[in-house]
């Protein structure tokens, strides 16, 4: 969960046109940077805002989602 979230952080902050965007995928690719964000993962707990300072801000205004499947393969 606390990957998921550090992902949609990360793409809110760099949600543009393709070709404005090319630089931040660049960055967002680099092994370097995906090490940093996994350093800010705490196995014992989850995540709080006040330790996810350094992460950029969604908008409070969206939604997000939750996918979930079964032992059985049932998915939503």
């Amino acid at each position: 969960i606390e990957a998921q979230r550090r992902a949609y952080l990360d793409r809110f902050a760099h949600l543009a046109a393709a070709d404005a965007a090319a630089p931040a995928w660049r960055r967002l690719a680099d092994k370097d940077f995906a090490a940093g964000r996994a350093r800010t993962i705490r196995m014992d707990r989850a995540g709080t805002d006040e330790a996810a300072a350094d992460l950029p801000r969604g908008d409070p205004g969206c939604t997000t989602h939750l996918c979930a499947a079964d032992r059985d393969g049932n998915m939503v």
